[in-house]
């Protein structure tokens, strides 16, 4: 039996509404605490009829697939990696690109999709899911012309809905720095010679400890 008022919560890590997704998923009952002084027998009934196990929030995280070059697969990579958590897990997974020019995460599902530009400055467009994956796609020419704030606010929004963001980018990137201090680990993705896998490590260490390469 979970007792929790939503009223008073911070909304860190998680919003109120991803609470209330999770919350309401699980077979866990949660109660007001003002339902529960009113019945707490019945309350402690039912979860006790239940019986079970609750298990702990899941810990939000936030990974990035980065490289220096196109045309390594990383794109592949944060898609494959995004669509298997969210099937196995059954939990909130969104998907975030930092690129230039055209959308590769558009062009992989193959057809238009609402971009970073149009999904910040218009509350009412939804982004559009992919294999119940949430999908933040780029289209750099418009976006740069928003400032790192707005961009920052928006996209820690959507991360807040989430349990995990994977992050597709191009490094370096004008506009990743709305975001780069939410990052919990990045993976250099390299092509198999020896110059690829000489600048991956460059990369890496540029990173910094968070980062591991092939």
């Amino acid at each position: 039996l979970i007792i929790v008022d939503f009223d008073d919560l911070v909304e860190h890590p998680y919003s109120i509404g991803m609470l209330r997704g999770i919350l309401s998923d699980s077979d866990v009952p949660f109660v007001s605490s003002e339902e529960f002084l009113a019945e707490p027998d019945s309350w402690l009934m039912e979860a006790r009829r239940l019986g079970g196990e609750a298990t702990d929030l899941p810990t939000k995280r936030t990974v990035a697939f980065v490289s220096y070059s196109g045309g390594v697969g990383k794109t592949v990579l944060a898609m494959d990696t995004a669509s298997h958590f969210a099937r196995r897990s059954k939990l909130p997974v969104a998907l975030l690109e930092f690129t230039y020019g055209e959308s590769a995460v558009s062009a992989l599902v193959g057809q238009t999709v609402p971009a970073l530009f149009e999904l910040a400055t218009q509350p009412d467009v939804e982004p559009y899911v992919w294999n119940d994956v949430t999908l933040v796609p780029m289209d750099y020419d418009n976006s740069r012309d928003l400032s790192i704030q707005l961009l920052g606010k928006y996209l820690k929004d959507v991360m807040r809905e989430h349990v995990l963001t994977v992050i597709d980018a191009h490094w370096p990137h004008a506009l990743i720095g709305a975001v780069r201090d939410e990052i919990d680990r990045w993976y250099v993705v390299a092509t198999p010679r020896p110059d690829a896998v000489e600048n991956a490590e460059k990369l890496a260490a540029e990173l910094g400890p968070q980062a591991a390469c092939p």
